[in-house]
């Protein structure tokens, strides 16, 4: 068995193996995520299971191996030397099969799916991405081309297949009635992806021939009608607000027009995310991180994928539920934002964190407490099809048109490249689908570039984050002096040094993520500390105390002049900075 174990920012899995000496030693393979970590303990587990306890390889690596000695097989009628693309073995009589790899000759496509799963979608897929495809397959793959041989599935199997599942009935997700529907040509498109998926894999660990296509790629698919998606203008949208006597729904929408989020994204709010104090507010900073969404997965997915990127698994409410809501990261990079709030739903948000804390209180021990911005008056989490539902239902009983939620987002998005004259990339950082970024290059800005940024910040303000080094300190200032109230994140100067070069390019994303949840807004105020002060903190000439102190505060990096402006822009007094250096052990 392996173990992750966690230093500093990184992830190491830990595990065992035999050299050529016959002697055991320890592996550690370190890594930048938690998610990286569990899928490579869970491959490590998979490979020793199979070889013994011998040196892991690199997943891509190992399968090419295969593939590359399957292939070798073939055309020299086998070896003793290596078992089905195994590692090299050291042994005088053959070794038994393996009874983890189904052979290829008489497999069926359903254990080949089995040893799919297992190996690939273990590996590559998220939570919810497991949830969905082994549902696929049990409930629409197994049961009717399962049985049949992996090489018996071709082209013509599978259009007749996919035009037979046209009628067949639809099965509902966790927890809900049947409806009689049956599976929709869309539906059918996301059980062709899996099988496509499957069959590539099928070729390149060389089950079936890597020379010939891969029989769903002709397959013919369902004609799929495109219908237009319902979206309410931005009239009617401020229109409709005001009737909505649901809280939750109220402050859903709210947070999907103005924010531009998803509605995971609403669910999976937590308080400790938030930032809307009474100064935030008013100096237009208020803002909320977007770095979770509540989802529903199976419990198969969850205990095969060891939790991956799941941070609180909530109790099921129901005997006998084979799905759990879960609270997890979300699924790509691009997703985890920093949205700036209008003062109207920050304050909003203040007034409904005030009745929730109100509500806590009444119900004492009955309040069950996840820290969720959007919950149920017991505090349990709000499930996404809970919130579509209740808009649905609003609709119905006011006469507005029927809308899905998501539209909403669209809305927003609509109407946000309206306001910025059609700049997707000032949008695209709400949205979550990439953030929009100007990069530079060399010592300095020209004008063209300062004027692009001046003019990003009329409409969304700008948040400047350069490599911690003198370079990128003359970009800042550039950038500081051209465009008032920019917002500054620092990397720290530990968490960019690679290998051979500083900058952010080498930081990773939770240094990334912690410098922007630290973003700080530097204003012309009264002076804070004085040069008097500042000198008597013994700053200037300890190098490292004046780093621990622009480390503290989230100040970036400079030289003792720069600190000293930089004290003063924000706010810092002498105090705060000797409590905090005393605190990190600096007290004369």
């Amino acid at each position: 068995m392996a173990a992750i174990k966690q230093r500093k920012t990184k992830y190491s899995v830990i595990y065992w193996y035999v050299n050529e000496q016959g002697e055991r030693k320890q592996k550690w393979d370190t890594v930048d995520t938690i998610g990286e970590a569990k899928s490579r303990k869970v491959f490590v587990e998979f490979y020793q299971e199979k070889y013994g306890q011998a040196i892991v390889p690199n997943e891509e690596t190992y399968f090419q191996r295969v593939a590359d000695e399957k292939a070798k097989m073939g055309k020299e009628g086998g070896t003793d030397e290596h078992d089905s693309g195994s590692e090299p073995v050291r042994r005088r009589t053959p070794t038994p099969k393996s009874t983890v790899t189904p052979q290829k000759d008489d497999i069926t496509f359903s254990e080949f799916l089995k040893h799919y799963v297992k190996v690939y979608g273990t590996s590559k897929w998220s939570m919810s991405t497991y949830s969905g495809k082994t549902g696929l397959i049990r409930n629409y793959i197994d049961p009717y081309i399962g049985n049949k041989k992996l090489s018996e599935i071709t082209t013509e199997c599978l259009s007749e297949y996919y035009n037979d599942l046209l009628s067949v009935e639809r099965v509902p997700p966790a927890n809900q009635k049947k409806t009689g529907k049956c599976v929709a040509p869309s539906g059918v498109k996301k059980i062709h992806d899996v099988i496509r998926s499957a069959l590539n894999q099928a070729m390149k660990w060389n089950y079936l021939d890597p020379m010939m296509q891969n029989p769903a790629k002709l397959a013919t698919l369902p004609t799929m009608k495109k219908t237009k998606r319902k979206v309410w203008s931005v009239s009617t949208f401020r229109e409709a607000l005001p009737r909505v006597e649901d809280d939750i729904l109220a402050l859903a929408m709210n947070l999907a027009f103005s924010c531009s989020l998803r509605v995971g994204e609403i669910t999976g709010l937590t308080w400790d995310c938030i930032f809307i104090d009474e100064e935030s507010i008013e100096n237009g900073n208020a803002r909320i991180i977007i770095n979770k969404e509540v989802a529903r997965v199976s419990i198969e997915a969850l205990q095969r994928l060891n939790e991956r990127d799941v941070l609180v698994t909530f109790p099921a409410q129901k005997p006998h539920c084979t799905t759990r809501l879960v609270l997890k990261t979300p699924k790509t990079e691009t997703s985890t934002r920093v949205v700036w709030l209008p003062k109207t739903v920050a304050h909003m948000l203040v007034e409904h964190r005030k009745n929730q804390e109100e509500l806590k209180e009444f119900l004492g021990a009955d309040y069950h407490d996840y820290n969720l911005v959007v919950a149920l008056e017991n505090g349990n989490p709000v499930e996404s099809r809970i919130i579509r539902k209740r808009l649905q239902v609003f609709c119905d009983t006011t006469g507005y048109e029927r809308v899905d939620f998501h539209s909403l987002r669209h809305l927003s998005t609509k109407y946000k490249l309206k306001l910025t004259q059609g700049d997707i990339k000032s949008v695209q950082g709400d949205t979550g689908h990439a953030e929009a970024q100007i990069e530079t290059h060399g010592l300095g800005l020209d004008e063209k570039t300062l004027e692009l940024i001046k003019e990003a910040s009329k409409t969304r303000g700008v948040i400047v984050l350069t490599d911690p080094d003198y370079p990128g300190l003359k970009i800042r200032n550039q950038v500081e002096k051209y465009v008032q109230n920019c917002k500054h994140a620092f990397v720290d100067r530990k968490d960019a040094i690679g290998r051979k070069k500083l900058g952010i390019a080498e930081a990773n994303k939770e240094a990334v993520k912690k410098a922007i949840e630290n973003v700080v807004t530097f204003s012309n105020q009264e002076e804070s500390i004085s040069w008097k002060e500042f000198l008597e903190l013994d700053i200037i000439g300890d190098k490292k105390k004046r780093l621990k102190v622009y480390d503290l505060f989230h100040l970036g990096y400079g030289n003792a002049k720069t600190l000293f402006k930089r004290l003063n822009m924000v706010g810092i007094s002498r105090e705060m900075i000797e409590k905090e250096l005393e605190n990190e052990g600096y007290s004369d």
